[in-house]
């Protein structure tokens, strides 16, 4: 059997088709290529950079068995993977089948069994990703599996032993206070999803349902409670008197069955101050971080109610939410151009967790029990094909932080474009004056009509048809319109000579379009200092 430790949460076990996380925190500058087709360099479109700000990440798997009195036979090959054994066919049924065959996962990030407490459980998990917050990232945890697995226990626990919920709560206001130059304000929304309605678990009257809106692609609850916490204590307190209010009731498999889905969210809005001699401006950042705790999937006849009383009515609704769910892990496997989200209020709610903008650990929690053997299986397969989903992890910023930061990364992209322009030039025209430059030419253009005097050539006298020489005019020639070489430049008569003139005012041309995008570069790094 495996064991918790303290390995960090790695990404290797994916699908082949699934993307690898991409990280990219380097500005690359546009590459600077000479035209053949003109007669100045100009500056090529960059091949497409991805934003140093955000990255693509699959959402991080975990299992986790919880013990049974009578277990399925199960092996576990750290840190990742999972086999089971289905229970032994009794001889009076039909032959084994297919189904009766060990089932081999190995494409999760984390397996743990029933030797790791909540402790252990949240050091290997949510502890490595919590700081993240503090940079803009939004985190979610959420719990699924079927009822009775211990989502809740892995999600809330109890006084002696808290769930990730309590100690993630903890270890937030400690990394805050490990940064003095950080100020935090941190806000607290409890949400349920019982049946297809929404309830705020922190209004005064939460029996009262409350509207969902979609907006900027996000989907926000309209008029929710939000409670501002400044202690680890206080947002204790207050979780604990929301979560109060979910809707429980006793079946067959628990004896306080979760009728319901729990939403609890931090709104977490940090503002990082510079050094005293620093020029930088104050900048700030927002994320959430939520918690999920899903209600169990449940059979009619195993939770021992009937399909016209209360709690099976609660069943059906809560296997109908998670079978949407079902259906959005299953479309980014197999139709990832339409995401079914709007098939309910669960999916909804939590679309930014499933291919949105959020670092998502899905624990996924079963039981060894023969008698759940097809739940468990079911949990295990679903739980699989979420590890092929891939999120964009976008760090949040406010409008002036975002505006200083590319305002920064234009002035060295700026810096760049700048020292790639004074390598164009071999002959570094850039640091030659145009007077200069002119005085140069009209030299060079009088050298090369010296050196390129020839012998005017001898013209034949015109004929006739007769054959008989033609009469002169009368008059000499006029020399009125004659070019006097002293001054006016010779033209080129050769075509070397030609060549040369061209190369010149090649030169003279790139060295205006030099100086045009040199002013141009400092203007723009003017405005963004």
């Amino acid at each position: 059997m495996g064991s918790c430790s303290s390995t960090p949460l790695e990404p290797p076990h994916r699908a082949p088709h699934s993307p690898p996380p991409r990280f990219s925190h380097e500005l690359e500058s546009a590459s600077l290529v000479n035209s053949p087709d003109k007669d100045s360099y100009i500056a090529s479109p960059p091949a497409e950079v991805p934003d140093p700000e955000e990255s693509l990440e699959s959402i991080q798997v975990i299992v986790r068995i919880r013990p049974s009195s009578q277990q399925l036979s199960v092996t576990i090959k750290p840190p990742s993977s999972i086999m089971i054994t289905p229970p032994v066919r009794p001889p009076s049924l039909s032959p084994a089948t297919t189904k009766d065959q060990a089932i081999d996962y190995n494409n999760f990030d984390r397996v743990v069994d029933d030797s790791c407490n909540n402790e252990e459980f949240f050091n290997v998990t949510l502890s490595k990703v919590l700081h993240r917050c503090l940079s803009g990232e939004n985190v979610t945890v959420m719990a699924y599996g079927q009822t009775g697995s211990g989502k809740t226990h892995t999600m809330i626990g109890y006084q002696e032993d808290p769930g990730l919920l309590s100690r993630g709560i903890s270890k937030l206001f400690d990394l805050l206070a490990e940064k003095p130059d950080v100020t935090a304000t941190i806000t607290l929304t409890v949400l349920e999803i019982y049946g297809e309605e929404v309830h705020d678990l922190l209004a005064a009257n939460s029996t009262e349902p409350i509207r969902l809106v979609e907006q900027n692609g996000t989907t926000t609850p309209v008029g929710v409670m939000e409670c501002a916490v400044t202690s680890k204590i206080a947002a204790n307190d207050a979780v604990t008197t929301a979560i109060a209010k979910r809707t429980v009731a006793a079946t067959q498999m628990n004896d306080s069955s979760s009728r319901s889905h729990v939403i609890v969210n931090f709104k977490i809005v940090t503002t990082t101050h510079p050094a005293a001699n620093s020029t930088a401006p104050p900048t700030t950042k927002i994320a959430n971080l939520a918690f999920v705790d899903l209600a169990g999937s449940e059979r009619i006849g195993k939770t021992g109610t009937k399909h016209n009383t209360q709690t099976g009515k609660e069943g059906v609704q809560i296997n109908m939410g998670l079978l949407s769910l079902s259906k959005v892990i299953k479309a980014f496997n197999e139709s990832p151009n339409h995401i079914p989200y709007r098939d309910s209020k669960l999916t909804r709610v939590l679309k930014q967790s499933f291919g949105g903008n959020a670092v998502t650990l899905f624990v996924s929690n079963v039981t060894l029990q023969p008698s759940n053997y097809s739940e468990t299986l079911s949990t295990l397969r679903y739980s699989s094909m979420a590890s092929n989903v891939v999120n964009k992890v976008v760090k949040n910023e406010d409008e002036v932080t975002k505006l200083h930061r590319q305002f920064a990364e234009l002035k060295i992209l700026s810096k760049r474009m700048a020292k790639d322009l004074q390598q164009l030039s071999p002959r570094r025209l850039k640091h030659v004056k145009k007077e200069e430059l002119k005085a140069l030419l009209s030299e060079q253009q009088g050298k090369k009509r010296d050196s390129s005097k020839s012998p005017p050539r001898s013209k034949s006298p015109r004929v006739r048809k007769n054959n008989m020489p033609m009469s002169p005019r009368g008059t000499p020639r006029s020399t009125k319109n004659r070019i006097d070489p002293k001054k006016s430049p010779k033209k080129p008569t050769t075509p070397l000579e030609e060549l040369d003139m061209n190369a010149v005012k090649v030169d003279l041309q790139t060295l205006n379009k030099m100086n045009e995008m040199n002013d141009a570069l400092d203007t723009k790094s003017m405005f963004s200092m």
